[in-house]
């Protein structure tokens, strides 16, 4: 499952992306990457390690919540 936000801050659009995978070792990872979306490669990627699926869920819930609340949406804004 991946998501990726946008936002307009100071006329540049940032781009949050998060991502759910399983590892090979039966773990859940949750990977956030953000940055310019005129740029390439990411500013920044952060990786989260989770023991189950559900715990994983929530945390990636929890994270659209924030971003949701900071500004960020589902699609870049056409204007």
């Amino acid at each position: 499952m991946m998501r990726t936000l946008y936002r307009s801050v100071k006329g540049k659009e940032r781009r949050y992306t998060i991502e759910l995978v399983s590892s090979l070792f039966g773990e859940w990872v949750v990977i956030r990457t953000f940055g310019s979306s005129s740029k390439i490669s990411p500013k920044g990627v952060i990786k989260t390690y989770y023991g189950n699926q559900e715990q994983a869920e929530e945390y990636l819930q929890i994270l659209l919540l924030q971003k949701t609340k900071k500004g960020y949406r589902p699609q870049k804004n056409e204007t």
